[in-house]
């Protein structure tokens, strides 16, 4: 079992080192972590005091899914393996180590995606909200209901750089995924208030 975890371990090192490389070279960006972190996706939202205020749901599914990335999961491998070797180095008997493996992976998983989440709402906090929201455009990614009862999210090019946000609606009609729009207000530094471009 030893030699196992010696693989993973290795394994999930070779993986996370080389997506942190690719990363700060440009290359792949947010689909190796396979894409955006946000907790919020495509819910009903109420607006009760009609002044263009949202409550989200909580979506702990959806979160949960979105933890699994491959970096997340590359280190869970790598720790899986490393808490493996240390429990064994430790005496353990085999169940025990095998214990230990797994709350390693497990922690390691939430750990990343944790980090990842913070750093992404850093990253989308610069961009929209600077100052030049109402020039930006993009395109719906995941489709927006009508009049406020519901999110989306759209992709919007800012600084060079295409970023996702949560996004709602004035329009009378829902925006189909693909349909051009142009940010009407930032309501919140990952939440967009859009229209159709026309």
């Amino acid at each position: 079992m030893a030699h196992a975890y010696f693989f993973c371990a290795v394994f999930g090192f070779v993986i996370v080192t080389l997506s942190l490389l690719l990363g700060l070279l440009g290359i792949g960006g947010d689909g190796i972590d396979g894409g955006d972190v946000s907790d919020t996706a495509d819910v009903d939202l109420a607006d009760p005091a009609g002044d263009g205020s949202v409550e989200a749901p909580h979506d702990g599914g959806a979160s949960f899914l979105r933890a699994f990335s491959l970096r997340s999961l590359a280190a869970g491998v790598a720790f899986f393996g490393l808490g493996g070797l240390c429990a064994l180095e430790f005496d353990a008997t085999e169940p025990v180590a095998l214990g230990v493996a797994i709350v390693c992976g497990v922690f390691a998983i939430w750990l990343v995606y944790k980090l990842m989440r913070t750093l992404s709402s850093f990253n989308q906090n610069g961009a929209i909200v600077a100052g030049s929201e109402k020039s930006a455009e993009g395109v719906v990614y995941l489709k927006i209901p009508a009049r406020r009862q519901g999110m989306g999210k759209v992709e919007i090019i800012q600084q060079g750089r295409t970023m996702e946000y949560d996004a709602l609606t004035d329009d009378p009609e829902e925006l189909t995924t693909g349909t051009p729009i142009i940010v009407v207000k930032a309501i919140t530094p990952t939440q967009m208030l859009v229209t159709k471009r026309l």
